[in-house]
């Protein structure tokens, strides 16, 4: 008896309870500033139960000093459900309830010249908290002089990560980049090797072949001449009747010629040769003892690429300089998608090819002295026309064999390993214009001396 009036009692408790509740068919919301420094809540909400709740608007313009208004939320600390101005929300409330103005914090970012000759930095931004923000262009044009505009670092002595234009970081405090410099490196053989910038770029018309180009690199910023090629080597094999000088680039090296022009060269500036070539001793090598005909031993040359000495660049370097890496006309962001398509390096799309370019136009049918013809944007000269330039890929002039057709993302890629034609490009002093664009490739043999193709070199 006493269980069962015990079990009465509380069902009567519960629907008297329910019938209060009933009762109390609104409630209220009210706004609350949470440490804003100017600026008014609105005005308390009176809400009946069960209907749908449009979330008060910043009417009276609150604001805090180095945040945004965001919105309101259930918990000052915003952890608590958290609801957008003028948004309509479904909320199952029975009592009053407070929210809490929420606020977003800013950060400022800044960028520092560091100790640019030329240009201006971009603006700064406030950026909000944890939010991805990316990194602007060199749209000032900071320029310094020896050295090649790299990116952003965070330390003014480059001892941080260096983030390309265009990259996208994480901020969550305030910031200042330091633009970061690339030093050219100056040969007393050869001259500037010119400071590329690492990046990424489409190299043909499929949106999804990319290229990747993960680490900065040097090269040179001119065609090596027949008078160097002399001095370092011993001879010259150039043709001298599509020649105007000694001052012009050097013709008629195949891949051997050049394997030994850099493997000396590094040799005598101290550095660490980057070609094996078995049973060769490059310190005493003599010129005539280079082989003119296709030979296996040489073909099998073994590539140390993490070595400090001079090399040919892969094709991939060599476009990515030529079409001006992430100074290139048309760079917009962190791939470069248009530079293949470029008529000529140094394109703007109207400016004039004879400016920079000695091709069939224009050349009276010979090469002509390096550097006579206007820079691209990195201040590589000649990297149209002239002469065709080896670079140190295998390929094949056969599109149903490797290395002709290239496809999908490509990371520092040095070239097939099964063919043995090269890959020259950029057109030469006999050239169409059809022939000197950025995408012109040409496949020759290792042993093949051409007297419109030479080369220029390279280095980490």
């Amino acid at each position: 008896m006493k269980k069962l009036l015990t079990g009465l009692a509380i069902a009567l408790l519960l629907m008297a309870l329910t019938a209060c509740l009933d009762l109390i068919n609104t409630y209220t919301l009210t706004y609350d500033a949470n440490g804003a420094d100017s600026g008014t809540v609105p005005a308390p909400q009176v809400q009946t139960r069960g209907e749908y709740v449009e979330m008060a608007m910043n009417t009276g313009n609150l604001a805090k000093a180095g945040y945004e208004f965001g919105g309101w939320s259930e918990s000052a600390d915003g952890s608590d459900h958290l609801y957008t101005a003028g948004e309509t929300y479904d909320i199952d409330q029975v009592f009053d309830l407070t929210l809490y103005a929420y606020w977003t914090h800013f950060y400022q970012v800044t960028f520092d010249a560091n100790q640019a000759t030329g240009g201006t930095v971009p603006d700064s931004s406030q950026v909000m908290s944890e939010a991805l923000y990316e990194l602007p262009l060199n749209s000032g044009g900071l320029i310094r002089d020896g050295y090649t505009f790299m990116g952003w670092n965070t330390k003014a002595d480059g001892t941080d990560f260096t983030y390309a234009v265009g990259q996208s970081v994480n901020v969550t405090a305030a910031i200042t980049y330091y633009a970061s410099w690339g030093q050219h490196y100056e040969s007393a053989t050869i001259g500037t090797l010119i400071c590329v910038p690492r990046g990424r770029f489409q190299r043909d018309s499929g949106a999804e072949n990319i290229s990747v180009i993960s680490n900065p690199y040097r090269i040179s910023r001119y065609e090596i001449t027949r008078a160097q090629f002399l001095d370092v080597v011993g001879g010259d094999p150039s043709d001298t009747a599509a020649s105007s000088g000694d001052s012009d680039p050097v013709q008629r090296t195949n891949l051997y010629h050049i394997i030994t022009f850099c493997n000396k060269l590094s040799l005598r500036e101290g550095l660490t040769p980057v070609y094996a070539v078995s049973g060769i001793n490059f310190s005493t090598l003599a010129y005539a003892s280079i082989p003119t005909a296709d030979n296996t031993t040489w073909n099998s040359a073994v590539v140390n690429w993490a070595a400090n000495g001079y090399r040919l660049p892969s094709e991939m370097e060599w476009m990515w300089a030529a079409m001006g890496a992430t100074h290139g006309f048309g760079f917009s962001g962190l791939a470069y998608t248009s530079g293949y398509a470029r008529a000529f390096a140094g394109s703007t799309g109207s400016n004039a090819i004879g400016d920079y370019v000695w091709y069939g136009e224009n050349s009276t049918t010979t090469t002509h002295p390096v550097g006579g013809k206007l820079a691209n944007e990195l201040g590589l000269h000649d990297m149209s026309g002239n002469v065709y330039e080896y670079c140190w890929d295998r390929s094949s002039s056969d599109a149903d064999n490797p290395g002709y057709t290239m496809t999908g993302w490509l990371h520092d890629y040095h070239g097939d390993t099964s063919t043995t034609n090269r890959v020259m490009r950029s057109g030469c002093f006999s050239s169409s214009v059809s022939s000197v664009t950025i995408a012109e490739r040409g496949f020759p043999g290792a042993y093949s001396m051409l007297n419109v193709l030479g080369f220029r070199v390279a280095r980490n």
